[in-house]
């Protein structure tokens, strides 16, 4: 994920390049970007745990 500018605004850019969320002030973009990669993270160590029960 990048955060990049778009328009008068900044957006977080998933890996395709898909917009994810646009907002008003960088440090917000950024802010959304680490909150992102942090549940992304956590959906992954939780399918990680399901597949090591099974």
């Amino acid at each position: 994920m990048e955060v990049k500018k778009y328009e008068n605004y900044w957006a977080v850019y998933d890996k395709y390049g898909k917009i994810v969320c646009v907002k008003a002030y960088k440090k917000d973009a950024i802010e959304a970007k680490k909150r992102i990669e942090e549940f992304l993270n956590q959906i992954s160590r939780e399918n990680d745990s399901i597949l090591l029960a099974c």
